[in-house]
């Protein structure tokens, strides 16, 4: 028999946050979740008109106006508002009162609401309840924080499909489709006597192949996903003074870096963050590369290095006006060995050209993409976005597209279990005992469901929503 491992604890206390971002504005959020949420706002909040007298006929998810107390002293004019578990986001009783957005009122409100025996929730502590009281898979409660922090249109709309459930979805469906398996082989197992309708060898081996298949696509689109959550790491190098720093700002429409004709002005990492086409671009300017005794430069060209290895595409930032030096060939002849997504830029093409060409590089660095600019007068930067993207994306890619799998966290689960159904489908063709393919087929099924959280445990539970902020 399969049993579903996911965890599940008894919640008896009442946990409150502060919804809304730390600082002044319009107006701040405390959440209270859990029994004693509905008897705090009795305590604290006064209300006005027809339920000043009759708080018991209180209405869900209906704001009220009223005041907060403390003992005689008024702390603020407020609204509140009360949904009863399980039809809340915890699936527990929550309360929600609106206060004045100061730091001090909000402040103030939530230590009165601590004295009356609440405790402070911990981090996404409330996306964590609403997992555990299965509102939400693990994998949608991920997805809140993917909201969140969703800097592109793509990540968000990457991040909202997760939230709707859909990579959940897929999951289930395979999960499904082993449980099938494992039911049938596990009868067989049990009732060897017996004359059941069960799976043929055949048809277990197409189901295998079907789950593979299926699992093998999520993974194929995970690095991509990756790309539309995190942003592409767009790494730009070059000699110094051939315009990298020019180009970051021409990139970011701002002077974010320092420009100088000075040789090793950038001496350190610069980064900024853009968004072309709805897709999220992390620009990243380096030391120019070149020999030199300063150490201070010398630690920036390590950074550069380091930058380079996890870099999504490398911009090679030539200078139209000058001539091809050896180091420069030897230093983008490894560049293009190392990392498949480079392309060429030769900049400064509104001054007098020497020896660098276009076509001349071009076949000096056959099969690498050559793009003529000028960082300075922004000639050239709408052709560079476009061919960044056919590049990145290969011309496949477009805003809303479904891309479900966006962690590293899900992908190495799923080329986990990808391997424990295709030591399945081992199994099966060397014929050996059905207690092996009950063991693959069950790995197979937990990996999977440390996705969607229908077997995980607390310590995999707790490091996910620690990365969550309070209040939410």
């Amino acid at each position: 028999m399969l049993v579903v491992v996911r965890l599940m604890v008894q919640i008896n206390d009442t946990i409150v946050g502060i919804a809304t971002p730390i600082g002044e504005g319009g107006i701040s959020i405390i959440r209270i979740s859990g029994e004693k949420a509905l008897e705090i706002l009795y305590d604290i909040f006064t209300f006005s008109g027809e339920l000043k007298k009759n708080i018991r006929d209180i209405q869900e998810r209906k704001f009220y106006l009223g005041k907060v107390y403390d003992e005689k002293r008024l702390l603020d004019q407020c609204m509140a508002v009360y949904m009863k578990g399980p039809r809340s986001y915890t699936g527990e009783d929550v309360v929600e009162i609106h206060c004045h957005g100061g730091i001090l009122v909000t402040k103030k409100i939530l230590e009165l609401i601590l004295h009356n025996g609440v405790r402070l929730a911990e981090p996404g502590e409330f996306t964590k309840r609403a997992f555990l009281n299965g509102k939400i898979n693990l994998a949608q409660a991920e997805a809140v924080i993917d909201v969140i922090t969703a800097r592109s249109d793509s990540a968000l709309d990457s991040a909202v499909k997760q939230l709707e459930g859909k990579l959940g979805e897929a999951i289930d469906g395979i999960m499904r489709n082993i449980e099938a398996m494992l039911a049938n082989v596990e009868a067989d197992i049990d009732f060897p006597d017996e004359d059941l309708d069960l799976l043929s060898v055949k048809d277990m081996e197409a189901l295998l192949e079907e789950c593979i298949k299926k699992i093998d696509a999520l993974i194929k689109e995970a690095d991509t996903g990756r790309v539309l959550r995190e942003g592409v790491n767009t790494v730009i190098v070059g000699r110094p003074n051939v315009g990298k720093s020019s180009l970051l700002n021409a990139l970011v429409r701002e002077d974010k870096a320092i420009v100088t004709n000075i040789p090793g002005t950038t001496r350190d990492i610069i980064e900024d963050y853009i968004q072309i086409k709805g897709f999220l671009f992390k620009i990243i300017d380096t030391a120019g590369f070149r020999e030199t005794e300063d150490i201070i430069e010398k630690i920036g060209l390590e950074k550069s290095y380091e930058k380079l290895q996890k870099a999504d595409l490398v911009l090679i930032v030539m200078d139209a006006s000058q001539a091809l030096l050896g180091e420069e060939h030897d230093f983008i002849k490894k560049i293009i060995e190392m990392k498949d997504k480079v392309m060429i830029i030769i900049n400064k093409v509104d001054l007098e050209k020497v020896i660098v060409r276009k076509d001349l590089v071009s076949s000096i660095f056959p099969g690498t993409k050559v793009l003529e600019i000028s960082a300075t007068e922004k000639v050239g930067l709408k052709l560079l976005e476009e061919e960044i993207i056919n590049m990145v994306f290969e011309g496949k890619l477009s805003p809303g597209q479904d891309y479900l799998v966006t962690r590293v966290r899900h992908k190495n689960l799923l080329i986990n279990a990808k391997k424990r159904l295709e030591d399945a489908r081992e199994t099966i063709s060397r014929g050996l005992a059905e207690e092996f393919l009950s063991i693959d087929l069950r790995d197979a099924w937990r990996l999977l469901g440390q996705i969607t959280g229908n077997a995980v445990d607390e310590d995999i539970i707790d490091k996910i929503f620690s990365e969550f902020c309070i209040g939410k």
